[in-house]
């Protein structure tokens, strides 16, 4: 789908109806007389009696109408003036950015997740979750045209909740208000006339609704889920065959369960990855430089993922074998003081399992208590309590990254003072993205676009009644004009759902998210090569974040960071 197109034709429509509208105001009767004081009866002329002024209708027309005339002509002049030669500095996108004061002095433990955290994964892995659960859902009794689908790697982006009763993939903004420009029932998009007749004639969706119904695609695995979703709506839709939006999404989750699992063609997910890890895994080795310097500074470092050991063993294999940086014999396990694999997180921070040891080779566990912690061994499991415990660590001293937001940042941070840190992929695409010129000259003209509408809207009372349909016509035209701006400002980021971090004019309920529960953000963990592990990050206010030419709703302010 290509971009709208510029909409200079309702600006010249626009123009001709505001010259329409002075010529027939001008022209029509004036029977009526508006005075600032009491005039006599009968008076039908504009002028002064007993030093009391009043005007004529004709003479209060043709002032609404000429304002009118000069507001469309100024909004036509700005729009034709816009360039990119005011544009404010640029953002770093490989900076790291922060919400909250964080002292890496007062950190005692920095903790890691592996999965997009450590581990950087090629497209390639996205296809492969995409096909195997498509295969997997066709051998449970989906029909053999879903072989034919191939994944969109730019259709969905992170942060969508997917309705399980109507089917509709939406994007929200945290007071669960949907963006009406961008719901989808498959691949088809609906318009905004259609999204409020689903929804009741509104665009807000209640607590209770979004709990019950929606599932909100929070990580980086959930975009082949999304798109096969959309996918398979799309199909079932061209066919005509009946089926409810509900058992669709729980069979998407089933087949991703069981692919993660071990299951489905050629062993699933982690078996086809450890198979051909250089196709799947970057080699982005920055990680063991950043646990050196770590180590350094004295600072104990953990990872805990809920990816088995068995595949983190080969993952971390194969990046400390690509980094060359460690003496041969040198294993991964020796760069961390404790690992923990099969976390179930967000569990780990909720409930009470047993931490035991796993031997590497074997994969046995052990059948004794875990009463202290050893580097170099490898546990499963545990909880966030026992880890405290264990590691005589105060929970506000740990800084956590992670790139899942309800089970990296949300869970340690709220239940147990966590510091947390969020890998946002995302992240640098969108900087980069916003400081462009394209997207510099879409906002200058949007923002001008909306203050012509508030202006053209505060006017309706002043136009004469006669000159009524000609007023409507030119606001209507101003609104499509924006709304075609609108989405090309979207399509910038991505042709269907726009920015990751954007609901239209707010923040999304993904990009809140990130801003609520991660004291320090970044889009790959290596940019926290740039700042030793003694910095101090500290907050811009809102103020200096809008002078920087900020434009993710406030959520990527850039830090002000000392050593110490």
């Amino acid at each position: 789908m290509g971009d709208p197109p510029l909409s200079h034709n309702a600006m010249l429509r626009a123009g001709r109806l505001a010259a329409m509208m002075a010529a027939r105001a001008l022209a029509g009767p004036a029977q009526s007389v508006f005075r600032s004081r009491i005039s006599p009866p009968g008076s039908a002329t504009g002028g002064t009696l007993g030093g009391a002024a009043y005007t004529t209708a004709a003479q209060l027309e043709k002032s609404a109408i000429d304002r009118l005339a000069r507001v469309l002509e100024h909004h036509r002049s700005v729009l034709s003036s816009v360039n990119a030669s005011d544009r404010l500095r640029s953002v770093d996108p490989k900076a790291v950015f922060c919400n909250r004061e964080l002292r890496l002095n007062d950190i005692d433990v920095i903790g890691f997740d592996f999965d997009f955290t450590i581990a950087n994964y090629k497209p390639t892995l996205q296809v492969l979750l995409y096909e195997l659960a498509r295969d997997y859902m066709v051998g449970e009794g989906y029909k053999e045209q879903l072989l034919q689908l191939k994944y969109d790697p730019n259709f969905a982006i992170r942060g969508l909740a997917y309705d399980k009763r109507t089917g509709m993939l939406l994007k929200l903004d945290p007071s669960m208000y949907l963006d009406d420009t961008c719901v989808f029932r498959g691949r088809t998009r609906l318009s905004r006339a259609q999204v409020r007749s689903l929804y009741g004639g509104s665009c807000h969706l209640s607590q209770s609704y979004v709990e019950k119904n929606l599932r909100v695609m929070q990580d980086l695995f959930c975009l082949p889920e999304a798109t096969l979703l959309a996918d398979i709506i799309q199909l079932y839709d061209s066919l005509e065959v009946p089926f409810d939006a509900q058992y669709v999404f729980e069979d998407v989750r089933s087949a991703l369960e069981a692919i993660h699992s071990g299951r489905g063609r050629d062993g699933g997910m982690h078996r086809c990855v450890m198979r051909e890890i250089g196709k799947y895994l970057d080699t982005d080795t920055s990680i063991f430089r950043i646990l050196e310097d770590l180590r350094k500074a004295k600072k104990r470092t953990m990872l805990i993922t809920n990816s088995s050991h068995d595949f983190v063993n080969v993952g971390m294999s194969h990046l400390l074998e690509e980094s060359h940086a460690a003496a041969e014999g040198t294993h991964w396990t020796s760069y961390f003081d404790i690992v923990i694999c099969s976390a179930s997180k967000p569990r780990f921070y909720t409930q009470d399992r047993p931490l035991r040891r796993i031997d590497p080779l074997t994969g046995r566990l052990s059948w004794d208590r875990v009463k202290e912690l050893r580097a170099g061994e490898i546990y499963v499991n545990g909880n966030v309590q026992l880890l405290h415990d264990l590691m005589r660590i105060a929970p506000e001293r740990v800084l956590y990254f992670g790139d899942n937001l309800p089970a990296d940042l949300v869970s340690p941070s709220r239940a147990h003072s966590w510091r947390t840190g969020a890998i946002v992929r995302e992240l640098e695409r969108e900087i980069a993205i916003e400081n462009s010129e394209a997207y510099y000259v879409a906002t200058a003209r949007l923002e001008h676009m909306k203050a012509t509408l508030a202006q053209v809207s505060a006017m309706k009372t002043t136009v004469p009644p006669h000159c009524q349909a000609f007023y409507e016509a030119a606001l209507a035209d101003l609104k499509e004009e924006h709304r075609l701006e609108e989405m090309r400002a979207q399509r910038l980021f991505n042709p269907q759902f726009g920015s990751t971090f954007r609901c239209r004019d707010y923040i999304s309920s993904f990009g809140s998210t990130v801003q609520r529960w991660s004291d320090v953000y970044a889009s790959r963990v290596d940019q926290m090569l740039h700042y030793g592990p003694t910095h101090a990050f500290f907050p811009r206010p809102p103020d200096a974040t809008r002078a920087a030419g900020l434009e993710l709703c406030g959520l990527c302010r850039a830090d002000v960071s000392v050593n110490q």
